[in-house]
């Protein structure tokens, strides 16, 4: 009897420990809201007008009925990145949103409590794609987009039960792109000056599209092919 109470007394510790470990955090990702001014003293004060919109690769904005995008992690970082759906086997989903219905191209999310306690000190990537309505089915993807950015925080949180920690991962600033004097990066896909404003100053990203099987095979064909060639 006393080995049962002792061993029930050491499970409510550690769940209750396990509790107390968890971090919680409000997470915000979407276009840079930094472009918005007070009404009437700019040209870019309305909903439609943001940097930070997302596209497909023939530049046409991507909408809610065939897109979605998610903020998370790499549990293993690819040694390097292509339309491949297969590097997001080793990527952890977060939270997700889709694009805004009314207005195509734009995205604006925040999932309150997500629990980051796995992720705290990992690098943020936000992933967007064509073809699906649920991270999940990111295998079914026809183009996606991959992009994080240096000046974003690192996942961290606030042990519960304490208020959740703000994160915001904000797209569309020349920060994202090395090119630009920032030190993120646009892993797959393409960063694109949007025109409506001055030259570095707000950016639309798109999607690349996903190689079809055959594809595939065809490059490891001539891998392969140039490996034999090689040896001789």
């Amino acid at each position: 009897m006393k080995t049962k109470f002792l061993l029930l007394a050491a499970s409510l510790l550690l769940a209750d420990s396990s509790l107390k470990a968890q971090l919680l955090a409000d997470v915000s990702f979407g276009y840079d809201q930094s472009v918005f001014e007070p009404s009437g003293t700019s040209p870019f004060d309305q909903v439609n007008d943001v940097w930070g919109k997302l596209k497909d690769s023939d530049g046409n904005p991507l909408t809610s009925t065939n897109s979605v995008a998610g903020i998370g992690y790499f549990t293993t970082t690819p040694t390097s990145f292509n339309a491949n759906t297969a590097i997001f086997d080793d990527f952890v989903f977060l939270a997700s949103g889709t694009i805004n219905a009314t207005f195509p191209g734009e995205l604006d999310v925040t999932i309150s409590n997500v629990d980051v306690t796995a992720a705290a000190g990992k690098k943020a990537y936000l992933a967007f794609f064509k073809g699906i309505t649920d991270v999940n089915n990111y295998a079914n993807a026809v183009e996606l987009g991959l992009v994080s950015a240096m000046v974003w925080d690192t996942f961290s949180g606030a042990a519960s039960p304490s208020t959740p920690t703000p994160l915001s991962f904000a797209i569309g600033k020349s920060a994202i792109d090395p090119s630009n004097g920032g030190t993120g990066g646009v892993y797959i896909g393409s960063e694109k000056n949007d025109p409506r404003f001055g030259s570095e100053e707000g950016f639309n990203y798109e999607t690349e599209p996903v190689p079809e099987p055959s594809t595939y095979a065809l490059l490891i064909g001539s891998l392969a092919l140039l490996y034999v060639l090689r040896r001789r």
